[in-house]
């Protein structure tokens, strides 16, 4: 049996991991818009446009803040949610690689497609994840 410090301990440990999962995820959303705004021609022109608060850096800071909130308590639950976003983005990648050079001339299409393309996939994932009810489920899974 564990005691009550014990399990508060267990929680702070799992909101960090799943902090940390979230930051990634949503810093790859992130990288996906700036992906995006490039084939659209805007560009970073700096690693100053990059450190500065900008509205592109949201999804890190969301995914950061709720990963946190929903794996403490019940990581098993919530990294079940994450692989399957993962999953689906990965599925995705194949499909931006070769419908990109159909969709946009140059030669960074297929690449920056494929990007995009895992972006909708993690999406798609997170939010089959939630409507499953993976990181939502009560107690420890």
């Amino acid at each position: 049996m564990t005691t009550p410090a014990r399990r508060r301990a267990a929680e702070g440990l799992e909101a960090v991991a799943g902090g940390v999962a979230g930051a990634l995820l949503g810093f790859f959303l992130t990288v996906s818009i700036f992906v995006a705004k490039a084939r659209a021609g805007v560009y970073i022109y700096s690693f100053d446009d990059v450190t500065a608060f900008r509205w592109e850096m949201a999804p890190t800071f969301i995914g950061l803040l709720l990963g946190a909130t929903l794996a403490s308590g019940r990581l098993k639950a919530f990294l079940r949610g994450v692989a399957l976003a993962v999953g689906a983005g990965l599925a995705a990648v194949p499909f931006g690689w070769f419908l990109g050079p159909w969709l946009q001339d140059g030669r960074s299409a297929a690449w920056a497609w494929a990007v995009l393309a895992a972006a909708v996939g993690l999406l798609a994932g997170l939010a089959t994840a939630i409507v499953r009810g993976y990181p939502l489920e009560g107690g420890r899974a």
